[in-house]
């Protein structure tokens, strides 16, 4: 595969249109410029202007440049040392909580060396030529990584701050000067992204290195909102998501004079600059932070630049590659995503010769659908196909598409129409088109000059992928089966579970998705693997349990290692055309064993070096788990049928609830009847295989209280009378019909989860332990199904995610007897109560961390339970997990979150009595 690239432009210079009088004297020039986007996939940056977060780097580009990152550990838990208690069925106490350090949170600030910025702008004086700029010099980068002091006014988010304005308070363009229909189809911001080896902070400041204005990105797109919450965010970007930095430049558009509370939030370092001005800087934190700041903006159209550096450095949390650019709206208490509409490109992608795509022949499809896009800017119009397609030069200059990242073969194309097909490795996602505008410098009077090359990407459209992928699963119960090897597995056992399953998404054994994972079992896996278009790499799987894995002609049944007992499967894929090539993997496993997910790891040529007159190739390696859009099932089932809505039946008893009901999913208790609403789909094959309905993993039994046919295509409209069982807790219902199955429906389990009291803390540094909420304002009350909150988005909360905090009540369900221990993770405190005893004391300013309770011997039954936290600011967590062993310490409940089934509110005992009020727990409100 190949990415765009650019060529440099030549400054000063004025440009015109290939036209086909210049082909042949430019057929060197062409040729030159297909080697350079053959061989490279760094395109030099656009101009570099503004100041930059990131320091020069140049020096020696090493003969092969692999891009692995380091594999990432698994957090091991806090072995704490407790006293014996022989009072008790307990066995260990964690050691007293440690006040959090101020190392913890790293909050030191350097200084920024400020150097002029311009925006690229201009166009040719020729009507006949694109209106594209030539670009300004580079301005010189700065020495260090952050070389700036925190802003004025900047805080961490807590509390809005005092409002400021910018030293340089005027827009550049007014709103006058832009079209509605430009303002429309000239959203979002141009975004450039660098690919890293290690950190890139750490990268650019070695000395001598070259700064990102000087190195050539290795993606440019138009991104709508900078709302990037995690690293599957990213996941359409082309190199791994541990090491890269980012920059994205466009205008702020303001409707209307008014102050903006603004917010940064990142992980690791962010920048935020308005009209050549810092207002936002997230000076390296090692760990997830949010900044904000408040501005009084005139209207008009603002020069905007954010930039960002994702790294993996030495702390659990480096995963988490988080990039947010966030407003408080008039009257709204917490921030979101500053919408599309409040940002537009840079001015130099305001010509006509951009691409736009204004609709699709259709929003979905399947894999090698050809799919039409209908828009403006896709190719010269001079460029004109003959009887055998585009002229070869001309074609390597041709519009891509990508469907969420990955190359779609341009099957043909006009200005105003692309025909593609929908390839292997597409997922459903952005749809996106990248032109290469051909451009000669007229230097000569002739347009004979030196050729340019100028990549520019179109705005994006969402498109479905509705292939249906997987595997097709054979799961065996192997207890009282002996002897059982690979050959005999498929003659001399009948498998107890045949389904599609779209990929390995479990480590341990006991975690298989089958009631029999505990014992002795087998899975054999069938199907296709999907291959992309000039992808190459090795299929990885590493297996504890006896594992045979067949791809094509290719073979591997791996012994254990002397070292780890672990068997090791590599199969190297070469590279050519996209393929499917059988695809059979068979597991087996008669001990506690494991699995662990499949993984491809893509070898892909970025560019050549010269190493002593040689030209030696560089290699970006990628890891990553294997996608499901890559399996595809040995036969292709039927249409899934589709959930379309559940209505609650009546209840003669309704729960009194003392929290609103949620209203993101119908609510239904366990034992109230109910009625799903369902498109099946059937084919001859289907015609007569039962509909099979589940909830939570379970079967669930059904009445079909009404049945009609709809359309041609087999569609009935189908009514089921249901009752919720007990046992529930997810609410995840799915549809099943032969081995086609729906996408999931959740349901509300109404009386199972918490009641949550939250509580707005108003001092941004002052809590260094729980507060006493007997007295304070509670700012809302809700349900919470879980406790396992892992980032400040997760909370879901209604107001600023800095210094607020949390109590849980309700009971704890519990289905077997046996030894029990419950691990909180937290940052900050928290304090853990069960059956009225405290069981966990961690109530204190910490970084994330675990403290583990003592062994709890619990039989079956409900026990009240209560969770007290808080968070004084940075990285907001709070997860609470058990594990459990029987009598004879044989394993119950491996360590996991707490199931939602676990948990209800309905024995929660007295609630505080207390409103919830929208307002700070000191009674103010957000006025």
């Amino acid at each position: 595969m190949w990415s765009p690239t650019w060529v440099p432009l030549l400054c000063g210079a004025p440009m015109g249109k290939l036209t086909p009088a210049t082909l042949v004297l430019l057929c060197g020039a062409l040729l030159a410029a297909a080697l350079f986007m053959f061989g490279t996939r760094r395109p030099d940056a656009s101009a570099g202007h503004g100041t930059e977060i990131f320091p020069a780097c140049a020096g020696n580009i090493p003969a092969c440049a692999v891009e692995n990152p380091a594999s990432r550990q698994p957090e091991q838990a806090q072995a704490l040392p407790a006293p014996q208690d022989s009072d008790s069925a307990r066995e260990s106490m964690p050691e007293p909580p440690r006040r959090k350090d101020a190392s913890d949170r790293p909050v030191g600030s350097v200084k920024i060396k400020q150097s002029g910025s311009s925006e690229p702008g201009g166009s040719s004086s020729s009507g006949d030529r694109p209106n594209l700029p030539t670009r300004p010099p580079s301005p010189p980068a700065p020495k260090r990584i952050i070389d700036a002091s925190p802003p004025p006014n900047q805080n961490l988010g807590a509390t809005r701050p005092f409002s400021r304005v910018l030293n340089r308070p005027s827009p550049e363009l007014e709103l006058s000067d832009v079209s509605e229909k430009l303002k429309q189809d000239r959203r979002g911001l141009y975004g450039q992204y660098w690919a890293f080896d290690s950190d890139p902070l750490t990268a650019l400041a070695q000395e001598g290195a070259k700064p990102l204005s000087e190195r050539k990105p290795d993606l440019v797109r138009i991104d709508p909102q900078i709302f990037f919450v995690d690293n599957d965010a990213f996941a359409d970007l082309p190199f791994p998501q541990a090491n890269f930095a980012a920059r994205w430049e466009g205008f702020l558009v303001v409707p209307k004079a008014a102050t903006f509370w603004l917010f940064l939030g990142c992980d690791n370092a962010g920048r935020v600059d308005i009209n050549g001005e810092t207002v936002l800087l997230n000076q390296v934190q090692t760990r997830y932070v949010e900044v904000s700041t408040a501005l009084d903006l005139a209207p008009g159209l603002h020069r905007l630049t954010l930039e960002f550096a994702q790294g993996m450095l030495s702390n659990n949390d480096s995963w988490r590659c988080a990039r947010k650019l966030m407003w408080v709206p008039p009257g709204e208490s917490r921030p979101v995503a500053l919408p599309p509409e409040m940002l537009m490109l840079p001015q130099w992608m305001w010509t006509d010769e951009a691409p736009i795509i204004t609709k699709l022949s259709k929003g979905e499809g399947e894999i090698g659908d050809e799919i039409t896009i209908y828009g403006q800017g896709f190719c010269d119009g001079s460029q004109a196909p003959t009887e055998d397609g585009f002229a070869a030069l001309d074609d390597l200059f041709a519009p891509q598409v990508d469907f969420n990242g990955q190359r779609a073969k341009v099957l043909k194309y006009t200005p105003q129409e692309l025909t593609v097909r929908v390839p292997i490795g597409a997922g459903s996602g952005r749809l996106t088109v990248v032109r290469h505008l051909v451009l000669t410098s007229d230097a000569t009077g002739n347009h004979s000059g030196p050729l340019h090359v100028k990549v520019i990407p179109s705005n994006s459209v969402e498109f479905k992928v509705t292939t249906q992928f997987g595997l097709l699963a054979h799961w065996y119960n192997l207890n009282n089966v002996p002897n059982v090897d690979f050959d005999g597995l498929a003659t001399r056992i009948v498998p107890e579970i045949v389904r599609i399953e779209p990929g390995f998404e479990w480590v341990m054994r006991g975690r298989a998705p089958v009631p029999f994972a505990k014992g002795a079992l087998a899975c054999s896996w069938e199907g296709y693997l999907g291959v992309p278009h000039g992808e190459a790499g090795f299929l990885c799987i590493d297996s504890v349990s006896p594992i045979r894995v067949v791809v094509g002609d290719l073979h591997q049944e791996p012994e254990p290692s002397s070292s780890t007992d672990t068997r090791h499967v590599r199969i190297w894929i070469g590279s050519g055309d996209e393929r499917k090539l059988p695809l059979r993997v068979v597991w087996i496993a008669d001990t506690d064993s494991a699995l662990f997910p499949i993984e491809w790891e893509s070898h892909a040529q970025t560019g050549e070096v010269e190493v002593e007159g040689l030209r030696t190739p560089i290699v970006s390696v990628r890891t990553r788990r294997l996608p499901a859009c890559l399996l595809f099932p040995p036969i292709v089932p039927s249409k899934p049928p589709a959930i379309t809505k559940v209505w609650p039946g009546e209840t003669e008893a309704p729960l009194n609830l003392p929290f609103e009901t949620p209203k993101d999913r119908p609510s239904i208790a366990e034992g109230q009847s109910f009625q799903v609403g369902l498109h099946v789909f059937r084919d001859k094959a289907s015609a007569d295989i039962p509909l099979e309905l589940f909830v939570d993993g379970m079967a669930l039994s059904y009445k079909v209280a009404a049945s009609q046919r709809s359309g041609t295509e087999g569609k009935e409209v189908i009514l089921l009378d249901c009752v919720l069982p007990p046992s529930c807790g997810e609410g995840k219902l799915t549809a099943k019909l032969g081995l086609a199955v729906s996408e999931p429906f959740f349901i509300d389990v109404a009386n199972k989860g918490l009641v949550a009291f939250l509580y707005d803390l108003p001092d941004p540094v002052g809590y260094s332990q729980f507060p006493d909420v007997a007295a304070l304002t509670c700012h809302s009350i809700r349900k919470e199904r879980s406790i396992d909150f892992t980032t400040a988005e997760s909370f879901a909360l209604p107001f600023v995610a800095e210094t607020f905090a949390v109590e849980w009540f309700g009971a704890i369900i519990v289905e077997h007897e046996g030894w029990y221990t419950f691990t909180a993770r937290s940052d900050d405190g928290c304090r853990v109560w069960v059956n009225g005893a405290e069981i966990i004391n961690d109530d204190n300013l910490h970084a994330p961390r675990e403290t583990r309770s003592e062994r709890l011997r619990l039989l079956p039954g409900t026990y009240s339970f209560r969770m007290q936290y808080f968070e004084n600011t940075q990285h907001e967590c709070c997860t609470l997990y058990w594990e459990a062993n029987d009598l004879g310490e044989n394993l119950l409940i491996e360590r996991q979150v707490i199931p939602s089934r676990a948990f209800t509110w309905v024995n929660a005992g007295p609630l505080p009595d207390k409103p919830a009020t929208g307002k700070r727990a000191d009674g103010s409100s957000y006025d």
